[in-house]
């Protein structure tokens, strides 16, 4: 599945990561898989935050961190672009302009 996967990115079709189970915790153990197969981290990334604004037409207002965009995202303890692993590291959450930390 790895090899398929792989092949399918070489080949140019557009793949966006999900799952139905366990928001969160299944999503990054896929996109960990993602990069096992031999995709880059920072390709993974956007896989799951530019792409699926670009198929949805959502774009203009979601997918990147600009001036003028909404702002959902997760502030991560490490370099989730080099080591997809720190997905992991969550230490904030910023929803609908509320900041949620975790605790000590």
């Amino acid at each position: 599945m790895l090899r398929l996967l792989k092949a399918l990115h070489d080949a140019g079709v557009t793949i966006i990561p999900g799952t139905d189970g366990l928001a969160g915790y299944m999503l990054h153990h896929e996109l960990e898989l993602y990069v096992r197969a031999g995709i880059s981290s920072a390709e993974v990334l956007r896989m799951a935050t530019l792409t699926p604004a670009l198929v949805m037409g959502v774009n203009k207002d979601r997918g990147v961190i600009a001036a003028g965009k909404l702002a959902d995202m997760v502030i991560i303890d490490g370099d989730p672009s080099r080591n997809i692993r720190d997905i992991n590291k969550i230490t904030t959450v910023i929803k609908a302009a509320k900041f949620m930390t975790r605790g000590p």
